[in-house]
């Protein structure tokens, strides 16, 4: 019972914090845009998605174990889960690129 009675916590928490992070990422991709002369730049469009993702997994992290565990624990996994996600960004990037550049000479 105790592990089903936290999924509406966890959920209502993954809603928030993937909103947050959706909206972070877009104000700061509309700023980088507007100021930048290479609206196509991939390098440039790292920044938003990082931190993104980070208010994504602060918020989340911070709603869903606050009074669970102690605030040092939940800045070290969403740390961790932040290194993570960013590696696996990295990884992934040249593949999307690759696939949009296919998609568009289709």
């Amino acid at each position: 019972m105790y592990v089903f009675g936290q999924a509406p916590r966890f959920f209502f928490s993954g809603c928030v914090g993937y909103f947050a992070g959706n909206i972070v990422n877009a104000h700061i991709t509309a700023f980088v845009a507007r100021r930048s002369s290479n609206p196509d730049s991939e390098l440039k469009n790292l920044f938003p998605i990082t931190v993104g993702i980070f208010v994504d997994l602060m918020v989340f992290m911070t709603m869903a174990y606050l009074g669970k565990l102690s605030f040092i624990v939940i800045f070290s996994m969403t740390f961790n889960y932040w290194i993570l996600n960013v590696l696996w960004v990295l990884i992934a990037k040249p593949f999307i690129g690759w696939t949009l550049r296919w998609a568009k000479t289709e």
